[in-house]
């Protein structure tokens, strides 16, 4: 029996100044960790305790990070519930991927033999997003209803929308690329006066 899989795009109609994505200086990412030698998308990646964090803001309705990313396409974020996520769910979230003109955040699982299933639950268009030559700064913020969104430092709504139903635990988490060397910088002090652009589980899925 064959499952039709339907992937819901979520539409934000937010309009940004060309120039919003590169807003951000080298300033930004001071007390960050920077993580470098990245593997491979289909390479076995090394994930870190989300426990171990120094800079993950809570509140009583989510979780807040701060990374940032520098590299002309394909920053690939992933979490999940357990160190070696094979035969399990992670979420993974695709910044300036499909040679930085798209984003996007889905649902995948690995089979112990590494093969890998991808459930499109947003995928947004965001030309230009990332840059070789500087860091794109990024919140991104987890709630405990399974929204995630995903928002660029300095401004106030998402450009990247959506929910997970499985309410994935954000205990773990890695980075990969696609085609293109990257070089993420993580745990990153968050401004404890950020906006939160999510309330009341309110969230228009189109």
């Amino acid at each position: 029996m064959k499952l039709l899989i339907v992937a819901v795009i979520v539409v934000i109609s937010i309009i940004c100044p060309s120039n919003a994505f590169h807003a951000n200086s080298f300033d930004a990412i001071k007390g960050c960790k920077q993580y470098g030698n990245v593997a491979n998308y289909d390479d076995p990646l090394m994930y870190i305790p989300t426990k171990d964090l120094l800079h993950v803001e809570s509140t009583s309705k989510s979780k807040l990070i701060k990374i940032a990313v520098q590299g002309s396409s394909d920053g690939i974020l992933r979490f999940g519930a357990s160190l070696y996520p094979y035969n399990r769910d992670v979420i993974e979230i695709v910044l300036g991927g499909w040679t930085n003109t798209q984003s996007a955040g889905r649902r995948q699982h690995r089979s112990a033999s590494n093969n890998n299933t991808n459930l499109a639950l947003a995928e947004v268009q965001t030309p230009q997003l990332l840059s070789a030559n500087r860091p794109t700064v990024f919140l991104v913020e987890l709630f405990h209803d399974g929204t995630i969104q995903v928002r660029i430092e300095g401004q106030d709504y998402p450009f990247l929308l959506f929910n997970d139903a499985k309410k994935t635990p954000f205990n773990y988490m890695a980075f990969t690329k696609w085609n293109n060397d990257v070089v993420y910088f993580y745990d990153c002090p968050v401004n404890t006066n950020a906006t939160i652009c999510y309330e009341g589980g309110k969230m228009q899925v189109n």
